[in-house]
């Protein structure tokens, strides 16, 4: 008699299609615009590893009209040259 094996909850983190860190092969002070915009616009937050809200969304497209916001690449360019 064959039965279905049994789910061990300390291998959880193990499967897949399971949560993915966005910070997975972030190295501090060498992450670019790009990436970032990747972890902003993804569909869960790193921090707490639950979706984006739909008020966190809603304030991400006003923060994306904003000219800073275009300017991100120039920004993590000068943070990488000043901490190299």
């Amino acid at each position: 008699m064959t039965s279905a094996p049994r789910e061990n909850p300390y291998l959880a983190h193990l499967k897949t299609g399971a949560y993915q860190d966005p910070f997975e092969g972030c190295i501090p002070r060498k992450v670019d615009g790009a990436k970032a915009r990747e972890i902003m616009d993804g569909d869960m937050n790193p921090f707490t590893r639950q979706p984006y809200s739909e008020k966190y969304k809603k304030i991400l497209e006003g923060r994306k009209r904003l000219p800073v916001y275009s300017q991100m690449e120039d920004f993590f360019k000068i943070t990488k040259a000043d901490f190299s």
